[in-house]
This record gives C-alpha cells, structure tokens and sequence, in this order.
C-alpha cells in the first residue's frame, strides 16, 4: 500500500562515486521518443537487414505534430504477419507487450503509435476518431474533421472499447460521433445522427467510447470534480520519496542521471505544482514547473479509495556533485499551499562530508 504522507519530504543526493540505484517508470511517464520503428516480419522486404530490426531506418513512423501521432505507410508482404512499435531504435522499449497481428497482401498498410496511450494499430483494423463540432478547440484544423487523429479512439487495454477522452472542450452545447478510416465512407457508423452533449461551465472530462461488441457509440460527460474554487484540498497530496511511483530512482545518484520527481494531487484540484530546489553548492534555490502526466486515476491510498487523484511530474539532471533540498509548491487560482515536512523547519536536510564536495 502506498500511503498519504505529510511528512516525508524528499532530499536527492548527488554523490561524485554515488550507488546507483535501478528505476522502473511507468509507462504514462516515458520521455517523448526520438524515433519510432514498425519492427517485425516483413521488414526484409522492405529493404531491412533482416526482421525484428528496431533500428532499421527504414520503418521508422513519422510524427505528425498536427496529429500528435506517429504514423508510417508500407507495403507488407503477403500472409500472416507480426510487428510492434519500437522506441529510441532500441528493444529498450516497445509496444505492445506482445506482437500486433496482421495479414499483408502486398498492399500499402498505414501504421499509427500514440505515444500517450502507447496504442499501436493499422489500417487493416478499426481506426475510429471523434469527430464533431468542437474539434478546433482540440488543436484540429476545422470541425467535422474525420481525417484529424487528436481524437483518435485507442484500445491499449485490447477489450474491444474505443475510448477518447479531453477536457479541452469548453463550456457550452456540443455534438459529435464517430468516424472510421479518417474519412466518410462509412457515414452513418455508428450512429446515423449526431450526439449532443453539454460542457457545464465549471468544465468537464468528456469520454467518447466505442463498443465493438455491440457496434454503439456514446458520449459521456464528467463535470470537474475538484478544483476551481481558489482552495488546495491538502488530503490529496502526496510524495513518498521511497516509492517510485513518486521518485525514480531513489538514493543517490551520480551527476548526468536523470531524475524523476513526481507528486500527487486530487483529480482537478489545482491549477499549477512546482518543485522549488535547493542547490547547497551554488547556494541558489531554482524552481521546476510540473506538468500533469496522468489525471483522474487511482491516489493509491486506501484510506480515500472513492477519490481519484492527478500526478505530476518533473525532472532534473545535476551536473556535479552536491545537495539538494526540494518541497513542492501547489496553487489552485488565488490559492498557494506548500508541501514539507511536518516539523516546523523549511526544508528536511541531508548533510554530505566535506570530502565528497570536492
């Protein structure tokens, strides 16, 4: 069980001959790709050394910053075939955990990633995107816009639900639907009319589910629950310094390690975290700001197990070696909370020897 605390305020030590400690994250918390690779049974064909090569440029995905996806067209040679999507021309990281199917015929097959859902797909299966009239208000280019991957359905679980989700969409009366092969071919799937929905003004997380099972389209609507009112609700907070989900990795490190720092509030509760950092060698604070890397998900404390919780995330590299002496600083509009120590200091400390400084 992970527990809330109030207490443990987490100090990152910086040793020059430091152990090193191993640290797994999570899948919603992988660093943006430098490339992404079709890896799999046909690549040889494609002009490959061989298959199974992650670091064959040849099948690497194009991102599209339109899109925000990454996507790739080849030809796939006949009969059954497999593929995944490889990370960083390495097997280091890959999705999905096993290998995607498909049956080429010779004909040019379009690959998609989504790398904040880590959904690998094709076009031999269902591409389904939510489309509708508050699609610019996404990042799209106008409305009604199959061909606009920001509202690409994903099914990372394999359970055969579609899902979109956003709370982009401001308040106000909406419609949309679902469209499949980025176009409108199939111009009555699923529904032959178009859904209404309604954004309250206080916002909303709004869900576009597809079931493949019994071929229905829905929309549903989930008003902010937290947050929004200049109040930062201290029971949803959280870091534990021992735990990865909240610092990767934990001990010290040697400079040039990235690490990972992260911190827990409700579900909509706050507008901004940040981390403000204590360097004992340059004698100078500096500040990081967070970004929100997974919201409304579990707060991992049985204690409060109705909420659900937002995680944020930042990171740091040091460059030598020192101390560092870190809390968290969280606003909610007019509203500031600080998250340290329950004893009545600063900032908890961590003295290193005079040798180790050098």
């Amino acid at each position: 069980m992970i527990k809330r605390t109030t207490q443990l305020l987490a100090v990152v030590t910086v040793l020059l001959l430091g152990l090193l400690l191993a640290g797994t994250a999570v899948a919603d918390h992988i660093p943006n790709p430098t490339s992404v690779t079709i890896a799999g049974s046909f690549q040889d064909e494609l002009g490959c050394p061989g298959d199974w090569q992650p670091e064959c440029a040849t099948t690497h995905l194009t991102y599209d910053a339109t899109d925000d996806i990454w996507q790739g067209t080849f030809n796939v040679a006949a009969g059954a075939q497999e593929y995944k999507a490889a990370l960083n021309d390495t097997w280091d990281v890959a999705f999905p955990g096993g290998n995607v199917s498909l049956t080429g015929e010779n004909n040019p097959v379009k690959f998609y990633y989504d790398h904040k859902t880590h959904f690998v797909s094709d076009s031999t299966k269902l591409i389904i995107v939510a489309v509708g009239n508050w699609q610019q208000e996404i990042g799209c280019a106008g409305d009604w816009a199959p061909d606009c991957l920001r509202g690409w359905m994903t099914d990372p679980d394999n359970d055969g639900t579609y899902t979109f989700e956003t709370t982009d969409i401001p308040s106000g009366n909406w419609q949309g639907k679902g469209a499949i092969n980025e176009n409108w071919d199939h111009p009555g799937f699923p529904n032959s009319g178009d859904i209404g929905f309604t954004v309250p003004a206080a916002g909303a997380r709004v869900v576009f589910s597809f079931v493949d099972a019994t071929d229905t389209m829905s929309i549903d609507v989930y008003p902010l629950g937290h947050g929004n009112d200049n109040n930062v609700e201290y029971d949803g907070l959280g870091h534990n310094s021992h735990d990865t989900l909240y610092r990767v990795p934990f001990g010290a490190v040697t400079p040039g390690e990235e690490v990972i720092l992260r911190f827990r509030t409700y579900h909509n509760d706050v507008t901004s975290v940040r981390a403000r950092v204590w360097d004992d060698v340059a004698q100078g604070q500096f500040f990081l700001d967070m970004d929100r890397v997974a919201a409304d998900v579990s707060c991992y404390d049985d204690a409060q197990p109705t909420e659900t919780c937002d995680f944020w995330q930042a990171s740091l590299t040091p460059t030598q070696p020192t101390t560092y002496y870190y809390r968290f600083i969280i606003a909610d509009g007019t509203s500031t909370a600080n998250y340290e120590d329950d004893e009545p200091v600063s900032y908890t400390h961590l003295t290193l020897p005079t040798s180790d400084l050098v």
